[in-house]
């Protein structure tokens, strides 16, 4: 996956993420949206862990700092424990 494809999909569950927390249902995500932003923080965590260290550039200031807070976050949202099992 080049560094494009993931910087994609980390902006892909940056929508997600901001479209969830702006409808007044928060808690009750579609099983479509809930299957796709699985997978995606399934890719995203995979890809940081095999390739420590990866940088990514993006033009969009705004994005990147987004993108940015994403990582982030997922960073404190997943258990380690289920990386290296």
């Amino acid at each position: 996956m080049g560094n494009q494809n993931i910087v994609d999909k980390i902006d892909r569950l940056g929508d997600l993420f901001a479209d969830m927390l702006s409808d007044p249902d928060v808690f009750n995500v579609s099983p479509d949206k809930k299957e796709e932003t699985d997978k995606l923080i399934e890719d995203i965590v995979d890809y940081l862990v095999w390739f420590p260290g990866a940088l990514f550039f993006d033009e969009n200031h705004a994005r990147h700092k987004r993108n940015e807070a994403v990582i982030e976050l997922l960073w404190k949202i997943v258990d380690s424990d289920e990386i290296f099992d």
